[in-house]
């Protein structure tokens, strides 16, 4: 008979389950080894909310490893990366097809926008939003705010009874909340409310405004800029 109080540990022995904190307080599973208590598979949501963080922008405390962190500044890097990729790809498409390239590209064809590629799914505001601690996109908490329908779009989906983990389950119904996939609109749709003038984009980065003169950065840089222009401070370069 084999000498099991001598015997090595296996795998599954060295291994347990822990949930992790965020910075919010949100709960995330997963496998870890007992040894140091480090993640050794994808750290998953014990909630719900609107918005989930990708995996590769979680990471341990430095020095804790009980809690872990959203790196925020690296998510919005990459969607300011993302978003001005796609905003270069319009203008170089629209300038192979016959017209005007700026109308082009402020009211795209279905042609150009099939050719440049759908513009990035999970937007700046949002984040931003999670980041600045909203209790909707944190948690699902009460309503969801006027200016977050237009990222996101509701689901009331069917909910089955599940006997094995409520034996008195029934079936009903459950209201999603889901990132906007179809028809996406301008994520900076909104920041151009109440402009005198329009800031029009000449070449990738760069907007004209009702002065002549012209800034670098995104719609949203260029809708700041003519804000401040509109109420008399100079516009930044």
């Amino acid at each position: 008979m084999a000498n099991i109080f001598g015997a090595e540990k296996g795998q599954a022995d060295q291994r347990g389950w822990r949930v992790f904190r965020d910075q919010h307080g949100r709960g995330w599973g997963a496998t870890v080894e007992n040894s140091s208590v480090h993640p050794v598979g994808p750290l998953t949501p014990q909630f719900e909310a609107p918005l989930i963080p990708p995996n590769h922008f979680l990471k341990l405390f430095p020095g804790d490893q009980q809690n872990i962190e959203v790196d925020y500044d690296a998510w919005l890097k990459l969607l300011d990366a993302e978003q001005e990729e796609w905003e270069t790809s319009m203008w170089e498409h629209a300038m192979l097809l016959p017209g005007d390239t700026n109308e082009l590209v402020k009211n795209p064809p279905p042609a150009l926008v099939r050719a440049a590629g759908r513009q990035p799914g999970v937007y700046k505001d949002v984040v931003l939003a999670a980041r600045n601690g909203n209790r909707w996109v944190l948690f699902n908490e009460g309503e969801m705010p006027a200016k977050a329908a237009q990222y996101f779009v509701v689901e009331t989906k069917a909910v089955e009874k599940i006997p094995d983990e409520d034996p008195f389950a029934e079936a009903g119904t459950q209201v999603v909340t889901v990132p906007a996939e179809d028809n996406e609109p301008d994520p900076f749709a909104d920041d151009g409310e109440g402009l005198a003038f329009m800031p029009t984009m000449h070449g990738p980065g760069w907007w004209t405004l009702s002065n002549g003169e012209r800034v670098r950065g995104k719609k949203a840089d260029a809708y700041a800029a003519q804000r401040e222009l509109e109420a008399g401070a100079p516009a930044g370069v």
